[in-house]
């Protein structure tokens, strides 16, 4: 299933995580954009799901089998880990030079990530680029009110300097040169695993990278979809996952060079 002909290779990779994704998941956006967008590798990973995700998967794939290629997990891994085991199965199998990744729900459009890639790739010396949405249309009203939203964007500014809100209007895409520094390690949090990313950024291209200038991509038509809205459906969990997160990317740090004095 994921033989791709080697006169085929693309120069980018988009990688998408499903879940469960029988009678939402947009075949046909994904489908068009495989068939007019040869020049970019599309790989789904299906993780566990239990319903006919996977064969909605193997139809693209049938429908456009250049580009297309899909990995089948049978146990559930968890969205952060399934995308990186995605992206370094891209990394090790295709030459390709820049892998991004989307949402199945199309919060950012595939469309303009390429457009963003296109026109940044160009440029000397990338090894990250930046895109973000001109909205928060993905974050609801009454997702804003959560307690844990609240909550949980004044310690992850104040533990790592990162806005959430900035965060979720985020889509970052990677040279892969620097696949193995971000996608090496499984990662530590299930539920902060897009901060953890910046975090491993942070130590390999330095604090500053954020600031780098950022391109808007448009979104999709599915952009207000639920799916793609950020909850907290399981607080305590998160709350621990935060706290092993701050340990080994501040504190851990900081003992180390405090023995070594």
């Amino acid at each position: 299933m994921n033989s791709v002909p080697k006169e085929h290779y693309q120069k980018y990779a988009i990688v998408v995580s499903c879940y469960n994704e029988e009678g939402v998941f947009p075949f046909h956006h994904f489908l068009t954009f495989a068939r007019m967008n040869p020049g970019v590798l599309l790989c789904f990973i299906d993780d566990g799901s239990t319903d006919k995700t996977f064969k909605l998967l193997r139809r693209i794939k049938i429908e456009s089998s250049e580009n297309v290629i899909i990995i089948h997990k049978k146990v559930k891994e968890g969205k952060a880990n399934a995308l990186r085991d995605g992206m370094l199965h891209v990394y090790e199998h295709y030459p390709v030079v820049f892998l991004g990744c989307l949402d199945s729900c199309l919060d950012f459009s595939p469309e303009g990530w390429l457009q963003m890639v296109h026109k940044k790739a160009a440029e000397r010396d990338t090894e990250v680029i930046i895109g973000k949405r001109k909205d928060l249309s993905s974050i609801s009203s009454k997702e804003k009110r959560l307690f844990m939203y609240k909550v949980g964007s004044k310690f992850i500014y104040r533990a790592f300097g990162v806005q959430m809100a900035e965060l979720f209007r985020m889509s970052l895409v990677f040279h892969r040169n620097i696949i193995p520094s971000i996608f090496g390690k499984r990662f530590l949090s299930s539920a902060w695993y897009e901060i953890e990313m910046i975090l491993r950024l942070q130590q390999k291209l330095g604090g500053e990278f954020m600031n780098v200038g950022k391109t808007e991509i448009p979104t999709s038509h599915n952009s207000g979809n639920m799916r793609c809205q950020s909850g907290f459906s399981a607080p305590i969990k998160a709350s621990f996952q935060f706290l092993k997160l701050y340990y080994n990317y501040r504190m851990a740090p900081n003992l180390t060079l405090l023995w070594a004095c």
